[in-house]
């Protein structure tokens, strides 16, 4: 499970858990202004002193309303901080693909740019499909950024695949510390 998936379903887990913290703190504030007598104790007294007990128990606060309170604005809290935390991440992953992707120009961005959202590695035929670009030239540009050292690629049978160096693998983690290829797609 990547890092956004991960706060994600913690921010979701959290509003749950606000929303019964509500629940509970509306019902303690319900309990706590009702008086819990039995039948017998209710024969025993008159009408002014069961009106006066009632009154006692509304006016006094609840020690459990008081935790739930308590427990709320933590909860809240770092709730708002995974949601800031998640909104700079998403914000510094965006920076970091621009910075790598501006090096490049044309047909080069177009291939390291469909690297970068498949993971690092990708089938020749596949990146020929993405970018439009006919065989021969695609073959050419390869061959050249082979030489460059930005890409390798891996003959396998009928089907090369195309991959970051490890220079440029290098780069993006000095770009993006835990850095994997499909993380910046």
């Amino acid at each position: 499970m990547d890092r956004r998936k991960l706060v994600m379903a913690i921010i979701f887990i959290s509003w749950i858990v606000i929303i019964g913290l509500v629940v509970l703190y509306t019902e303690a504030m319900r309990e706590s202004g009702r008086e819990k007598l039995t039948y017998e104790k209710a024969l025993q007294m008159d009408k002014e002193q069961i009106l006066e007990i009632l009154k006692e128990k509304k006016d006094q606060p609840s020690a459990y309303g008081t935790y739930i309170i308590i427990a709320m604005g933590i909860l809240g809290f770092v709730l708002g901080l995974l949601t800031l935390w998640l909104v700079h991440t998403e914000h510094r992953i965006e920076g970091a693909k621009e910075a790598f992707l501006g090096i490049f120009t044309g047909d080069e961005r177009k291939v390291m740019e469909i690297l970068l959202e498949s993971g690092g590695e990708e089938a020749q035929v596949k990146i020929r499909l993405k970018t439009g670009l006919n065989k021969v030239k695609l073959t050419r540009l390869l061959q050249q950024m082979e030489k460059k050292g930005l890409i390798e690629i891996v003959k396998g049978g009928k089907v090369n695949f195309v991959r970051f160096s490890p220079r440029v693998k290098r780069l993006l983690e000095v770009l993006r510390p835990g850095f994997e290829p499909g993380s910046l797609a």
